[in-house]
């Protein structure tokens, strides 16, 4: 059997949470149900119109390119794509194509479990966790069809304009996706981002999100020698360009410092992203033992290292080896500017060589037939459908058939995928310049404005979480999965901090993690289980920074706690009140505990004979007895320390 290489890349599209729709002041109401309510002369495409561009979505589609660390050119413009389909009302859709909002970018992905450590793009951190880097080739902005609606009965088509003319961001991935796992990886990481940055509600069930996949397999690579490649070549090579444009206004003559700026100012200049002094830990048994400073780190991908000195020594290249190995980094460029010509170092990370999706295309694989899947309303249905057509076009290839280029849709009830229509190619939709449409200069204060703007991503946000709050990665995942979820949390927190700092008991567990677990746990099961969102729940984060003080200082028992919250979230209310009223006020007097346990002893005689006689297991019996009489209110810690301490000192 032959060996192929499944090979994606991914169209998604994504409806902005504008007030109105794209090129009109019609409403944008995803949740109108009534048909052709939000419609007017122009989204209609009636003659004499004229559209006028939505600022506020050109807004969230550079927003959403600056989080996933895209490039925004300094001129876009808008395109006619002609096509004709009954949801279309113009005939055509005001798209963009040569000059997109957004170029480039990128989105990182964890895999876990992977079936082998050898995959494009990967690093691997711990042999269980990997993460994926997805290339992100464009964002762009367009408007929405309508909606067709089909009833099975009659065989009629009716048409619901509301939808028409809403503005649509479309991504578009380079082929970096293997599997249907990351697909469904990559599809809720955007969905949680579009969120964060709020220009989207994202929800697939409601068509606010659609996912496109492109699949084709290809055979196996067989790649060039090691040594006859060229990692990033692209992007390095244009780097370089910049660095010897430097040393040649500059020359040999200044400080390290001075080409240290000069660098900045170009990176500025060209809009690369970048990050200057980037911090790099060096621990050594998971303790922080010393901090270094890379120059910069540019695009998440090169490590550049600026020198100013006689020549480039060894300890200059592994410095750089060092630096890309801790920030697990692809490539690092170490630049001398002293020498008369400009010196430098490539130095690739020995981690990285088997990545093919860094290197330049020097393999002789030999591409397959792409297939286009639509109609997937989940990112579990994405999964199904690449694997499903791995699958199927595994089987044509075997039996000696052809792949046929076409548009497939997914059917979830079946479980497959069915044949739509052949895949049109971009010459087919005659693009050209929109004639009613200004271009867009955009300014870099612009985009300066709107990067400032932006909300604490959830990656970011996680990382935070786990240092300030000592939360465990899996916790923190789970709780920036949803921004209103982290806020609660974060807002329940806040109630906390001065208990925390102020309270005097010696026993109190640690407050964060405590939030954090009952977040995750009994709070996050009966979200589930009532399908009611966060922002609609009676419990406020005074209350329920209150009700974990009780908690913390043992106050309470468990049991009482799963009680106390229950009805905290049912019926609302404030927790001392809830706890006064039921008489659940834990016994922690050990005076009064001691008095139930010698009675307990005494009316037990036998059961205290035989833990005298080595039966240990006794005491759980004894203890219970204590929390019997105590009508499950003693503190069951205290009552097995005072029970042990009375029958050692009993003859």
């Amino acid at each position: 059997m032959a060996t192929y290489e499944t090979i994606i890349g991914l169209e998604v599209h994504a409806e902005l949470n504008t007030k109105t729709k794209m090129f009109c002041d019609s409403l944008n109401d995803p949740n109108e149900k009534h048909p052709n309510i939000n419609i007017c002369p122009v989204c209609m495409g009636h003659p004499g119109t004229l559209p006028v561009i939505n600022e506020e979505a050109v807004k969230k589609v550079i927003q959403i390119g600056l989080a996933l660390k895209g490039e925004i050119p300094e001129f876009s413009q808008f395109d006619r794509k002609n096509y004709f389909y009954p949801d279309l009302p113009k005939g055509y859709q005001i798209s963009q194509y040569e000059h997109p909002l957004v170029k480039g970018g990128y989105l990182d992905i964890e895999i876990r479990n992977p079936k082998s450590e050898i995959l494009n793009n990967v690093q691997n951190s711990n042999n269980q966790n990997m993460k994926k880097q997805i290339r992100v080739t464009r964002i762009h902005l367009e408007e929405d069809a309508g909606r067709l609606l089909h009833d099975q009965k009659t065989g009629e088509s009716l048409v619901d304009f509301n939808r028409a003319g809403r503005p649509l961001m479309e991504l578009v991935t380079e082929p970096d996706l293997r599997s249907g796992e990351e697909v469904r990886l990559f599809g809720e990481k955007l969905q949680r981002i579009l969120r964060y940055v709020g220009a989207s509600n994202a929800d697939m069930e409601k068509g606010e999100l659609r996912v496109e996949v492109n699949i084709s397999l290809s055979n196996s690579p067989q790649m060039a020698p090691n040594e006859s490649r060229i990692m990033l070549k692209d992007e390095s090579y244009g780097m370089m360009k910049l660095l010897f444009e430097i040393h040649n206004k500059l020359g040999p003559i200044y400080k390290e410092k001075n080409y240290q700026d000069a660098v900045e100012e170009i990176l500025k200049r060209e809009g690369i992203p970048y990050e200057r002094e980037k911090n790099i830990k060096l621990k050594f048994e998971n303790i922080e033992v010393s901090n270094f400073y890379a120059d910069f780190v540019i695009r998440d991908r090169i490590l550049l290292e600026i020198k100013a000195k006689p020549f480039i020594t060894n300890d200059d290249v592994r410095q750089g080896s060092r630096y890309i190995k801790s920030l697990h980094l692809p490539l690092a460029i170490v630049a001398n500017f002293k020498r008369n010509k400009l010196e430098y170092k490539r130095v690739v990370n020995p981690a990285f060589e088997n990545d093919s999706s860094l290197f330049e295309d020097n393999s002789r694989r030999t591409l397959g037939t792409k297939v286009e899947v639509k109609n997937i309303n989940s990112f579990k249905f994405a999964e199904d459908a690449v694997n499903y057509e791995i699958k199927r076009q595994t089987e044509i290839l075997e039996r000696g058939g052809n792949i046929i280029q076409e548009t497939r849709g997914w059917n979830e009830r079946m479980g497959e995928s069915v044949s739509q229509r052949s895949k049109e190619e971009s010459h087919d939709y005659r693009y050209f310049p929109e004639p009613d449409l200004p271009p867009l200069n955009i300014s870099k204060e612009f985009v300066q404005k709107l990067a400032a703007s932006l909300p604490e991503l959830p990656g970011l946000k996680k990382t935070r979480f786990i240092e300030e709050y000592g939360l465990d990665e899996k916790t923190a995942e789970l709780i920036v999965r949803e921004k209103d979820f982290a806020n609660y949390f974060e807002n329940v927190v806040s109630e906390l901090r001065e208990w925390e700092s102020a309270s005097p008991s010696p026993n109190k567990k640690p407050i964060f993690k405590l939030a954090a677990n009952f977040m995750t746990g009994d709070f996050l099961k009966l979200l589930h289980e009532t399908s009611a969102p966060v922002s609609e729940t009676l419990i406020t984060p005074e209350n329920f920074g209150e009700f974990l003080t009780y908690v913390a200082e043992e106050k309470i028992s468990s049991t009482a706690a799963k009680a106390v919250f229950d009805e905290m979230f049912r019926l609302g209310g404030d927790p001392s009140e809830i706890i006064k009223a039921k008489n659940l006020m834990q016994i922690s007097d050990e005076t009064e505990i001691e008095s139930v346990a010698k009675k307990v002893i005494d009316e037990n005689p036998k059961p205290v004979a035989d833990y005298k006689n080595g039966a240990e297991n006794v005491l759980q019996f004894l203890v219970g007895q204590v929390m019997k009489a105590s009508k499950g209110k003693a503190n069951p810690k205290i009552v097995k320390e005072i029970m042990q301490k009375l029958l050692k000192d009993r003859p």
